[in-house]
């Protein structure tokens, strides 16, 4: 384009030189601009990184990460709106059939039978079942008569007792004798109920919180990632300690 200039009258080269130049003035100037936003931006998000601390949670399945990320949660940020309440009630109410399931195959294995054998139709309705909530998310009939039935059969009573022996995890008495509201119509779960409840985590999950003048970024990990363990501040391993 510059050598075809040169067959052009002078006056001519020298207007369209100075249009040219102006033009890539022009464009300096917001390339300059430009520029000085992205180092403001990346100044800024320094000064904010110094005071956060990131922390990586690594541990064992069932070892309570989760569990101990939802308490930092709740203690130290503002813990769990109703919204983020109401998404845990499938998990909750899974939970409870997935404990009564457990129980029930437990009894057979510690020779226990039901004290009130018409609770037999109920315990083969549980153990079918593979979906709890109907399509309004409210708990199916059937299910809620079935778990009130055989939550007040005393060999069920009894092989839940006995739940250390078949490794009936321990949330499991909590959503027993918190039953009736549990599956009581519009049941809303209590925070105490997100803590209790056990759902399996997958990836990365992030949960922000500040003590003071200090942020903390906490993660739970669950697959190698390189871009993850950049810059961490520290990383606990927690351990479970059963009975």
């Amino acid at each position: 384009m510059f050598c075809c200039l040169n067959i052009l009258p002078v006056p001519l080269q020298i207007c369209m030189g100075m249009c040219l130049h102006q033009d890539i003035t022009e464009e300096g100037k917001k390339a300059k601009l430009q520029s000085s936003k992205i180092e403001q931006d990346l100044c800024e998000h320094a000064r904010t990184e110094m005071n956060v601390v990131k922390i990586l949670m690594l541990g064992a399945a069932e070892s309570g990460k989760s569990t101990l990320i939802k308490q930092i949660k709740i203690i130290h940020s503002h813990g769990f709106s109703e919204q983020e309440l109401i998404s845990f009630k499938p998990a909750v109410l899974d939970n409870l059939l997935t404990s009564m399931k457990f129980v029930l195959q437990g009894m057979g294995m510690l020779r226990i039978n039901l004290a009130n054998k018409k609770n037999k139709v109920h315990a083969r309705s549980i153990l079918s079942c593979s979906q709890c909530l109907g399509d309004d998310q409210e708990l199916l009939p059937f299910v809620a008569h079935a778990f009130c039935a055989l939550w007040a059969d005393q060999g069920v009573r009894v092989a839940t007792a006995r739940g250390y022996e078949f490794d009936l995890n321990d949330s499991a008495l909590y959503f027993f004798e918190n039953m009736s509201r549990i599956i009581a119509p519009n049941y809303v779960p209590t925070e105490t109920d997100v803590l209790r409840v056990r759902v399996r985590t997958c990836g990365i999950i992030e949960t922000q919180f500040q003590v003071n003048e200090t942020i903390f970024r906490n993660k739970m990990w669950r697959k190698q990632s390189h871009e993850t363990l950049k810059s961490l501040s520290s990383s606990p391993f927690q351990l479970l300690f059963s009975e």
